[in-house]
C-alpha cells in the first residue's frame, strides 16, 4: 500500500475536528463535576440540618456548635473547600462558599 499523503485543508480539518472533540470533553467534564459538587453539598447540608433538628427534638436547644456531633462534624467543609458556617442562636448551618450562600 502506498502512505496516504494529506493536504494542507485536510489537516487543518482533521485539527479543528480533534481539537472540537477535545473542548467538548472538557467542558463536559468540567459541567458534571459542578454538579456533583452541588449535590454533594444539598446530601451534607440535609445532614447536618437533619442533625440539629434531632438535637433540639431531644434537648429544646440548639447544639453551641457543630463539634458536638463529633470533632469530624465540627470540621467539615463544604466541596468547594470552605468549612460550614453553623448560628447556634437559629441552629442554621449554611455553606461560606460563593453563590451558596443561601443553600
Amino acid at each position: 500500500m502506498f502512505p496516504v499523503r494529506r493536504s494542507l485543508v485536510e489537516r487543518i480539518l482533521i485539527a479543528v475536528v480533534l481539537l472540537s472533540v477535545l473542548g467538548g470533553s472538557i467542558a463536559l467534564y468540567a459541567q458534571r463535576t459542578s454538579v456533583t459538587q452541588q449535590q454533594l453539598m444539598i446530601n451534607e447540608l440535609a445532614g447536618l440540618r437533619n442533625l440539629i433538628g434531632a438535637y433540639y427534638a431531644e434537648r429544646h436547644v440548639y447544639p453551641p456548635s457543630l463539634e458536638v456531633f463529633g470533632a469530624a462534624a465540627g470540621e467539615r467543609v463544604d466541596p468547594y473547600g470552605m468549612a460550614y458556617d453553623y448560628d447556634p442562636s437559629t441552629g442554621w448551618v449554611r455553606s461560606a462558599s460563593q453563590r451558596h450562600e443561601q443553600w
